[in-house]
């Protein structure tokens, strides 16, 4: 789990690295966070550091989504049911109040969640609609299940 928090006394987002203890933090900001937990990530998760930066190479207008996706992968929020019929996923919420199902629908994946129901989730390159939670699904294969 990547826990980055708040120090409010310092006024800067930290993360403590486990093994040495040593503390990697950013100023406060909303960039300033997501750039300290993909050094978090890059430390921690090499594997799946790796997979988002490459898709993001390929896909460079879903970034934002797919260290969504990321986050939800390191902190453990995606499990898999393969041969369960349409049923293939069920990922944490970022709110942590629950779980959406990530299903096969016409040949593509759909996810539960009001951003990809309410069309807004962005489309990749091959027609697919990219929700955090469908990122973190395809993510969690290619480093967690596709490892040779």
């Amino acid at each position: 789990m990547i826990d980055i928090t708040y120090n409010r006394s310092a006024r800067r987002y930290e993360f403590l690295e486990p093994e040495s203890g040593e503390i990697l933090s950013a100023p406060p900001g909303p960039k300033n966070k997501a750039q300290l937990f993909q050094a978090a990530l890059a430390l921690l998760e090499p594997d799946l550091n790796d997979a988002a930066a490459n898709w993001i190479d390929e896909e460079p207008t879903l970034e934002r989504v797919i260290w969504r996706g990321a986050e939800l992968v390191a902190n453990g929020g995606v499990d898999t049911y393969p041969g369960e019929g349409m049923l293939i996923a069920k990922v944490d919420s970022s709110d942590e109040y629950g779980r959406y199902a990530v299903t096969i629908d016409g040949g593509y994946l759909a996810c539960e969640c009001p951003h990809w129901q309410e069309m807004g989730a962005p489309f990749a390159s091959n027609g697919e609609r990219i929700c955090k939670h469908i990122a973190a699904f395809h993510l969690h294969q290619r480093s967690r299940e596709n490892r040779f």
